[in-house]
């Protein structure tokens, strides 16, 4: 027979048995090398390669890690063989290594390690801090908010205080100055009251006495009826100022005779001026309400005129710009400037307690204020020199 051709086939695999798996050695802190063992022809053979560690774990580890969003808060250390290599936090999306000083005291949240060849190789995330969620800016701000709320209720609070205590105070002044103000002329009038009686004085000297004691009781009556309208106002049952036209002319000399009366009383000189041209225009007022602030006026004058050497009061009717004028000047030191706007509030006096040399209760303006106010008219005061002047400004009833 024919010939056997010889059998000239080979395995077409250049290995004769399968290739083992990657194995990786490190060489020094920079370097690792990845290698495994093939068998080629029948011979073990070495295969692999050297990479550079840091740059590998920066392409493969740490860029992902800064990318991402658990590096805003969290930092990452990857270490070779248990020893640190390298650290990575990560501040506004800029990457700064640190050395392990730098993250000492962090709280490690996570800790792995790499799969085959790399086991090795740990990755460990820490923290310093936990993320500040919406949570916590909402805890902010409500904190924010309670304590601007805590700070304007402290100054709040205190500035009630005080105004109840400049009450209280006001109060206690208000009712020690209408004792002096009704004790001093009430024993007065009982002690000319009873040297009357007794019959101790002569026939000229009675009617000084007489004199005295009504004028005193003229006083007091006024007095009276300031607190009595203070207390009225106090209590919100005054009623507002029955305004009707009424004739200057006729006005003026009912005023005229009061305060002659009153300043001759007080060992004070009355100059009137009252323009003639006025006296038969008509003004919106309420008559009653016109007195009680012409003579408080004119008492006001005179307590605060008492020693000058001017003793004198004046007083009159002007045209005005916008109404028909009532003026009471005195002649005294004047009023300062810081009083100027709380001369008529309820109970404030400019002087001290304790070293007061001009008597009175601090209603009188404020009452002047109340009644001009419900008249609607305007109260005003000016320095002149020397001494003060007020103005009470009433509407014309011709326009």
């Amino acid at each position: 027979g024919g010939a056997h051709a010889a059998d000239t086939s080979v395995d077409s695999s250049p290995f004769t048995s399968g290739p083992s798996y990657f194995r990786m050695t490190v060489l020094d802190r920079d370097h690792v090398s990845l290698h495994r063992d093939i068998w080629l022809n029948g011979e073990r053979t070495l295969q692999g390669f050297v990479i550079n560690i840091n740059r590998f774990l920066g392409d493969v580890v740490q860029q992902p890690f800064t990318t991402s969003a658990i590096s805003e808060n969290n930092d990452l250390s990857i270490a070779l063989g248990g020893q640190v290599i390298s650290q990575t936090q990560t501040k506004r999306g800029v990457s700064y290594d640190l050395t392990p000083e730098d993250v000492a005291g962090s709280e490690r949240i996570l800790q792995r390690t790499l799969s085959a060849p790399f086991e090795s190789i740990e990755l460990i995330i820490s923290s310093s801090a936990l993320p500040l969620g919406p949570s916590f800016n909402v805890l902010v701000y409500t904190t924010l908010v309670l304590f601007a709320l805590l700070i304007a209720g402290f100054f709040l609070l205190k500035r009630l205080s005080n105004k109840s205590i400049d009450i209280a105070q006001n109060q206690q002044d208000f009712v020690a100055a209408v004792t002096h103000e009704l004790k001093t002329p009430l024993t007065s009038i009982r002690m000319y009251g009873e040297i009357l009686r007794s019959g101790w004085a002569d026939e000229e000297k009675k009617k000084t006495y007489y004199d005295f004691i009504f004028f005193e009781s003229e006083r007091l009556s006024r007095l009276v009826s300031n607190v009595l309208q203070l207390a009225r106002i106090t209590r919100g049952t005054e009623q507002r100022s029955n305004t009707t036209a009424h004739r200057v002319g006729q006005l003026c000399e009912v005023i005229r005779s009061q305060a002659q009366a009153q300043a001759a009383a007080a060992g004070f000189e009355l100059q009137t001026e009252f323009d003639p041209a006025l006296a038969d225009n008509h003004i919106l007022c309420d008559p009653d309400a016109l007195q009680q602030v012409m003579m408080n006026l004119v008492d006001n004058a005179i307590k605060f005129s008492t020693g000058t050497a001017e003793q004198q009061v004046r007083c009159g009717v002007r045209q005005g710009r916008t109404g028909i004028v009532f003026f009471v000047r005195d002649f005294g030191a004047g009023i300062a400037r810081q009083d100027m706007k709380k001369i008529f509030q309820l109970f404030y006096r400019g002087e001290d307690e304790l070293t007061r040399e001009t008597v009175g209760t601090g209603i009188g303006l404020a009452l002047v204020a109340t009644l001009v106010e419900q008249m609607q008219g305007r109260v005003d005061v000016v320095n002149k020199s020397p001494g003060a002047e007020f103005t009470v400004t009433l509407q014309s009833a011709d326009d």
